[in-house]
């Protein structure tokens, strides 16, 4: 059976700690206990995750809806950009066809 306090020694003489050290032990005591709490609480949701059902197959079906959906779009973008291409080309080999008197009026006229 204990006399006292298992912590505290009568015989010992501890230091006196400061405001300083005070704050700094409560704010890491705190501290740790908040990321313990928390670190608890997301266990025990993902172990709640882990046993609810999931549908693989709605999953698969909106995962493959999206890469295509991704592909079209990006056929679509390609398209458009080869076709900007295009009409730049021509626009220029319009201009290769004038002499650099018409050039510099057709600028002059676009301004």
């Amino acid at each position: 059976m204990l006399s006292n306090s298992p912590t505290v020694n009568s015989s010992t003489v501890y230091n006196q700690t400061t405001l300083l050290q005070k704050t700094v032990f409560y704010l890491l005591s705190n501290g740790y206990r908040t990321m313990r709490q928390s670190s608890e609480e997301a266990v025990d949701f993902d172990i709640g995750n882990g046993v609810l059902p999931t549908s693989s197959v709605g999953f698969l079906a909106i995962m493959i809806i999206g890469v295509i959906i991704s592909c079209i779009s990006t056929g679509v973008i390609l398209y458009q950009v080869w076709m900007i291409e295009k009409n730049k080309a021509e626009i220029l080999s319009l201009y290769a066809l004038l002499n650099m008197r018409e050039i510099y009026q057709v600028f002059s006229r676009s301004q």
